[in-house]
């Protein structure tokens, strides 16, 4: 497909600002949505709650224009993602400070890890296998916490009517989504957050929250006050941060076999540099750090816009938006069960790429390719939906690990694809896409070990 602007070309001025606004109208709400999701995690004063959703938006701008210009340089959208709200979560027994700590302590290691060019190594460690898994279990780790946004926590006169809202309004979400084409379709956010907030005041007591009058302020009240190290959050937090690291690999290589970028090498280790000084920059703040988004392909294919400057001016529009307390607190203003519904819609839409990734290998998933898969899947739900009595039961040393769905999930399935099964599973695949590229020539397969 022929582009109207390529990765180094500035775009005449009228078609920059057109590029801008429509990056900008489809990254925001993502931000937003992370946003609202960690903050009261965080903190349960709202004032501090609209400070981290100031340090998103602020984080999230600064970054943005730092990959354009000196990352991968690459036309891929920054934001939050859901697997770091993963590790904050695994820290609530801990201080904030103790949270931020592991957070810095892992953005260096990603840049560690880019400096001495160990992006190659850990391409071997994340098999097929293992980069399925871990997208598909973001998507069902957070469940527990979507809930808390559904449900509200002060008392109401019937629940169950805010649960029924989420499944109809998500499913209407969907439905819309598979009526619109091209760039409306990437529009369907902001549109759905819009009508969602209508709905919701239609059907529901509603109450506008105080809405700050100062157009401009700082954060400084969510800043750690200290550095505090725990070696559990740590290791929970290293697994959520690997993760990232997979999600930033697929969105640089969706770029790479689209476009054909030069220089893919030194693009993907500047890249995960960003990423980690992201994460730094995000716990000195008191906030979370941010992940390419792997969705910034469907946007340059629908918008044929291929120039990275756009994002670096809606980059711009980030930091004008983090540092305006008026504005964050009006659009805290949106009801948390809309935000859990465009949430799902997320998750269903990171599902959907997971499968459609899976297809796209000829040779398939076969038998022990399902158990790497499906043994960490039901880990990750058996811990995700442990009672909160067992949970206390356990020290606060272990509860990070061994009661975060994400580590039991990540850690099974490393350990049955590279201990029990020793590659085999991803070997059985490599062989099959062989027989298929010769076609069927090649040497007969065997049947994998466990298969019957």
């Amino acid at each position: 497909m022929k582009l109207l602007s390529q990765i180094d070309e500035i775009p005449p001025a009228k078609t920059l600002i057109v590029a801008t606004l429509q990056w900008f109208i489809i990254l925001m709400p993502s931000a937003l949505i992370y946003g609202m999701m960690v903050a009261p995690m965080l903190y349960t004063e709202p004032a501090l709650q609209m400070q981290v959703i100031q340090a998103v938006f602020v984080v999230s701008g600064i970054f943005q224009i730092l990959q354009v210009f000196i990352g991968h340089r690459l036309p891929i959208g920054v934001g939050p993602t859901a697997i770091i709200i993963i590790g904050v979560g695994a820290g609530l027994a801990y201080t904030t400070n103790a949270i931020f700590t592991a957070m810095i302590l892992c953005g260096l290691a990603i840049c560690g890890l880019a400096v001495v060019k160990a992006h190659h190594l850990l391409k071997k460690l994340f098999t097929f296998n293992i980069i399925v898994t871990v997208l598909l279990m973001g998507c069902f780790a957070v469940t527990p916490m979507i809930l808390g946004l559904i449900i509200p926590s002060s008392p109401v006169a019937n629940p169950t009517d805010y649960l029924v809202f989420a499944i109809l309004f998500t499913l209407f979400i969907i439905g819309l989504s598979g009526f619109l084409r091209g760039m409306a379709k990437q529009l369907l956010l902001p549109f759905a957050m819009i009508l969602g907030v209508v709905l919701y005041v239609l059907v529901f007591p509603f109450q506008v929250p105080a809405i700050s009058s100062a157009p401009f302020g700082l954060f400084s009240g969510i800043v750690p006050t200290g550095f505090e190290f725990s070696l559990p959050l740590l290791v929970a937090f290293l697994f959520c941060f690997f993760t990232v690291l997979v999600i930033d690999f697929s969105a640089v290589e969706s770029m790479e076999l689209t476009l054909r970028p030069e220089g893919m090498d030194r693009r993907f280790r500047a890249g995960m540099a960003v990423t980690g000084l992201s994460s730094v920059a995000a716990g000195l703040a008191g906030t979370i750090g941010c992940a390419n988004s792997n969705f910034s392909m469907n946007v340059v294919l629908a918008s044929r816009q291929g120039s990275r400057y756009p994002l670096a001016c809606a980059g711009i529009l980030f930091l004008i938006i983090g540092f305006s307390p008026v504005i964050v607190s009006t659009l805290m203003a949106i009801p948390t069960v809309v935000i859990a519904c465009l949430f799902i819609y997320l998750l269903g839409g990171m599902f959907a790429a997971t499968l459609s990734l899976a297809k796209k290998r000829s040779g398939g998933i076969g038998y022990n390719s399902g158990l790497v898969i499906g043994v960490a899947l039901i880990f990750a739900t058996l811990i995700a939906f442990l009672p909160v009595t067992t949970k206390t039961l356990m020290g606060n040393r272990i509860e990070p690990v061994l009661a975060n769905s994400f580590i039991v999930g990540i850690f099974s399935a490393l350990v049955i694809e590279h201990i029990f099964f020793r590659g085999q599973a991803e070997q059985e695949i490599q062989r099959e896409e062989e027989k298929e590229a010769t076609g069927g020539q090649g040497e007969q397969v065997q049947p994998e070990k466990g298969a019957g």
